[in-house]
């Protein structure tokens, strides 16, 4: 069998790393002999990180790319038209007469395109890149963004159902959409698609409101239930920030990010960062410590976690008391290094998951609404404070009754959940593609 994984961005986005690897994992466990092929858009990266897999360059980067000054630098929209119009041209040819002639002058286009026409399932894989956070102004806007831009983001959903392809997305979060060519456009995915899985109600209720909630299933984040990585390369990992021992009464794991950076909707970040700052400044003025762990690495400075966590080490009040991990790991050594915390503090939603699956209790911030309702999910959506609104107040007091009633109980019941429905959904996905599943006794 032929499975085609898509809409994977980038191995240094540490957290949706850890999707990847958990839905090879899946597929290889429910497909043993399947033949895999990934899409990247940060291609030389999955390259160097999964070796003996074939990558193939995601449709979103033939619309624009990050140069080596971490600039985005988008495709002429001329090219972008030629390109959407030859890969209609390309899915009339194989619907009516099953071929793939080659019609793109690059080579690996057409090997994306092959790809597509000669898969036997494709998944697009979990995550929450389904979203938008401004509105174009009119109708003609709307329409050249979603031409020239949404196409390319949602383009390996909409090539897979014009070529006649299973599709399953698998657990996503989707929204918020305020575009309303966006909302018709996904609605239609949707509805068509095989089978859609979502990881936290809102989204659903979205869906709903869109009128293809019937087509869709709750299902927990891929990353949750992942196995830990060695502890030894965990505390190397956390040796070369040289984390001390003496007089530390405890430790905790954060994680931060640029959403301004991401979303120029949002004007908080410098109220977001004093958040954190005055949260940082308590947690060491009690003999405690504070990890600042970069999980998202990019070239592009608004991805890059390191240079929000140098920002608040550099303004703490006890700097010594700050350390920062900024090397680059597997994401089970990650976890595994999550896992020395005693707690946890993350803006990351994946670093929360990581440290649910190691066993230490976390407080999120959430910029978007998967946040808010994975920790619903979990069944502690109190420990979760929105970035628009958090305060330094709200974290202190969050993080002391955290210390508190850990509940980690709850946590690892919710891991464990998630566990068997991984394994269940690696089960269905040769009955999705039409194909008949040998159970193992």
């Amino acid at each position: 069998m032929k499975v085609l994984l898509t809409n994977q961005n980038s191995v240094l986005n540490l957290g949706d790393f850890a999707i990847h690897l958990e839905t090879l994992r899946m597929v290889r466990e429910a497909c043993p002999e399947a033949e895999v092929t990934l899409t990247y858009h940060d291609l030389a990266s999955a390259r160097e990180h999964l070796p003996g897999y074939r990558l193939l360059p995601a449709l979103d980067s033939w619309a624009y790319q990050v140069n080596e000054r971490g600039e985005v630098v988008f495709t002429p929209v001329l090219r972008r038209i030629i390109d959407v119009l030859i890969l209609c041209l390309g899915v009339l040819i194989y619907r009516f007469g099953g071929a793939t002639p080659r019609l793109f002058r690059d080579q690996s286009k057409h090997e994306v395109f092959a790809a597509f026409a000669s898969a036997d399932i494709v998944l697009a894989c979990g995550g929450g890149y389904i979203y938008d956070t401004e509105l174009p102004r009119g109708l003609p806007s709307q329409l050249i963004s979603f031409a020239t831009w949404s196409i390319f983001l949602l383009g390996s959903h909409l090539l897979a159902l014009a070529l006649g392809k299973p599709l399953v997305l698998l657990p996503q979060s989707i929204g918020p959409l305020r575009d309303p060519v966006r909302q018709r456009v996904v609605a239609w995915i949707i509805s068509q698609a095989r089978l859609t899985l979502v990881r936290e109600r809102e989204s659903l209720a979205l869906l709903d409101e869109l009128g293809c909630g019937a087509k869709v299933a709750y299902s927990p984040d891929l990353a949750f239930g992942m196995p830990g990585g060695v502890l030894a390369e965990a505390r190397a990992l956390l040796d070369t920030a040289d984390l001390p021992h003496e007089s530390v009464a405890f430790c905790v794991g954060m994680t931060a990010l640029d959403w301004r950076g991401q979303s120029r909707a949002f004007d908080g970040q410098e109220r977001y960062e004093r958040a954190l700052l005055g949260c940082i400044d308590a947690i060491t003025a009690d003999s405690g410590m504070v990890v600042l762990f970069a999980q998202c690495h990019s070239q592009f400075a608004a991805w890059d976690d390191k240079l929000v966590n140098r920002r608040l080490r550099e303004r703490a009040r006890q700097p010594e008391r700050v350390v920062l991990v900024e090397q680059l790991a597997q994401p089970d050594i990650l976890q595994a290094a999550y896992g020395q915390m005693d707690y946890f503090i993350g803006t990351r939603m994946h670093s929360v998951i990581l440290a649910a699956n190691a066993g230490v209790p976390a407080l999120a911030i959430g910029y978007l609404h998967k946040s808010l309702g994975i920790m619903r999910e979990i069944g502690l959506a109190e420990r979760c404070f929105d970035i628009g609104s958090v305060s330094a107040e709200l974290l202190i007091e969050g993080l002391s009754k955290l210390r508190n009633a850990p509940d980690t109980e709850r946590i690892a019941t919710y891991v464990e959940h998630a566990r068997r429905r991984k394994r269940a959904l690696a089960a269905l996905l040769p009955m999705l593609a039409g194909q008949t599943y040998h159970f193992k006794p």
